[in-house]
């Protein structure tokens, strides 16, 4: 039996127009400057007319795994 974890919601949403978030490491926190998004949604939604490299975070919890020696 599978779980499904829905990850609509409110994200926090930050565009990185000169492609420096991984070398600044903003996978281990939020970036200056993110703000509230919807996912689904377009990121033209907070940031019109911008199209390039964004970052979106979301901390949710995942259920226990099922299968310990499956796949998650």
């Amino acid at each position: 039996m599978s779980a499904l974890i829905s990850l609509d919601g409110t994200w926090q949403l930050a565009t990185d127009p000169d492609n420096t978030g991984r070398q600044q490491q903003w996978q281990a926190r939020i970036a200056p400057g993110a703000v509230p998004a919807r996912v689904p949604g377009i990121i033209q939604g907070p940031f019109p007319a911008y199209h390039g490299v964004a970052w979106y975070w979301r901390t949710f919890a995942t259920p226990a795994h099922p299968h310990p020696q499956g796949p998650y």
